[in-house]
């Protein structure tokens, strides 16, 4: 009988860390017997609720009804046979017809088949719930708003990879410096899909306003694009988190000092023009800008 509550235990937990979006956001994490433990306590979470439930059920509805009669007003009396509601005793006996020498009883190995049963079904509406209370504890509405602050709690503790998926969220611009000494500034467009064996930000799309490079001795900032302005059409950059080396949050008065900061060369525009600096870097602010209000109105 033990193994008809292992078993589902196990299962059941697998089954919450599949479906349940708070916990495989953060699988990836989780390794050998770590991972194993997540399992068991998950599936013990189901099980305590499916003996519950089961529990419940049985105290209800196994009965045996005596014969009875109700009248009502002047109309005839009602009545009804005695019957039996007792399905736990049915499956006992069904236990019992199976196997005689079930050493628990048959009332006792049915209760733990429907306990069993009912474990593995759980998860099925534990995850939708657990994940509305969570959106409902946000005050968030919105799908698309509650994945992309699931992806950050996700990230929660490594700064990084949290500085880019808060980005989405608040529609914040960002500097990214590459293990190359390629700069972009530009808005995170979106990230990907969790799996169990990777998170969600080992890859991410972005829309780059003004790209360059550092300087090999100074490391100081070389603009040498500006890309054309937003559309939403214009296909995005993909790029790996692996080969970000830092994120800075790029606003107007950090635009000040990079402006004064930066080496003065030649950049170009889409079209091949050659602007100054400073009216080149101006003009990329602004479709940081624009792209981050179209973000906020959709």
């Amino acid at each position: 009988m033990g193994v008809l509550l292992i078993l589902p235990l196990l299962v059941a937990g697998f089954l919450l860390c599949q479906r349940d979006r708070l916990i495989f956001a953060k699988l990836h994490r989780y390794e050998g017997q770590l991972l194993y433990l997540l399992a068991a306590q998950q599936g013990l979470i189901c099980f305590v609720w499916a003996s519950a439930a089961v529990s419940a059920v049985v105290a209800i509805t196994c009965h045996s009804w005596a014969a009875q009669c109700i009248t009502l007003g002047s109309h005839a009396p009602v009545c009804w046979r005695a019957f039996d509601t007792d399905f736990l005793g049915w499956l006992g006996r069904q236990v019992l017809s199976v196997d005689s020498s079930a050493s628990a009883g048959g009332q006792i190995s049915a209760f733990a088949v429907l306990v069993g049963c009912t474990t593995c079904a759980m998860p099925f509406a534990i995850a939708p719930v657990r994940f509305r209370h969570w959106m409902k504890s946000l005050g968030v509405e919105d799908w698309n708003k509650a994945q992309a602050l699931l992806n950050v709690s996700a990230v929660q503790g490594l700064l990084l990879p949290q500085r880019i998926a808060s980005s989405v969220v608040y529609s914040e611009a960002l500097m990214l410096s590459m293990d190359d000494r390629k700069v972009y500034v530009g808005m995170v467009q979106g990230i990907g899909e969790p799996t169990e064996t990777n998170g969600a930000l080992e890859t991410f799309a972005f829309w780059p306003m003004l790209s360059g490079y550092r300087d090999k001795d100074t490391l100081k900032v070389v603009y040498t694009y500006a890309y054309p302005p937003f559309e939403p059409t214009a296909p995005a950059l993909i790029l790996r988190l692996d080969n970000v080396v830092s994120v800075t949050p790029y606003d107007e008065s950090h635009r000040t000092k990079v402006v004064e900061n930066t080496e003065v060369g030649v950049l170009h525009g889409p079209a091949g023009q050659s602007p100054s600096t400073i009216a080149l870097i101006a003009a990329g602010a602004v479709g940081v800008a624009l792209t981050a209000l179209v973000r906020r109105k959709r």
